[in-house]
């Protein structure tokens, strides 16, 4: 889960990105980090709750936990944030089976399914590759659920 907070001043100029294991103010495993503009700050926790197959959470309450544990983090950590958020967003994380890192696209004739976890990190690199595969250049062979991208190698 992560949860959106407005700046509480005007929008500063730059604004860093954050990533607290600290344990100093209640949780470790914190990630956060501006919007465009700086008028607004994302804030998660790394944990994760259980979903069933058909999207369902097996513990709903485990969800509403996060969500709590976050806005009491904003309070005591970053004060310079409206403590009630404005947005909600629950990131969906998918591991592949040869790695939690993993990251591959399948195809069904013209329709590319791309799969993985912290694909933000990779987004430019696949947004260059999926334009390639979607304009009929095709898709790249280290992008094949075959080439396991992301398995540790021995």
């Amino acid at each position: 889960m992560r949860l959106t907070f407005d700046v509480i001043a005007a929008a500063p100029a730059r604004v860093a990105c954050l990533q607290d294991s600290s344990g100093v103010f209640g949780e470790v495993g914190v990630y956060a980090t501006p919007l465009p503009g700086n008028r607004n700050y994302s804030v998660g926790l790394s944990d994760t709750v259980g979903v069933r197959d058909d999207g369902t959470f097996i513990d709903p309450a485990a969800i509403r936990s996060l969500d709590e544990r976050a806005r009491e983090y904003v309070t005591r950590a970053l004060p310079g944030l409206h403590p009630e958020p404005r947005d909600f967003l629950h990131c969906w994380v998918t591991d592949l089976p040869w790695s939690e890192d993993g990251v591959a696209v399948w195809e069904a004739g013209s329709v590319l399914f791309v799969a993985g976890h912290n694909l933000f990190k990779q987004a430019p690199t696949l947004g260059r590759a999926l334009a390639r595969a979607a304009t009929g250049g095709g898709l790249r062979a280290e992008l094949t659920p075959e080439a396991r991208l992301g398995e540790a190698q021995s």
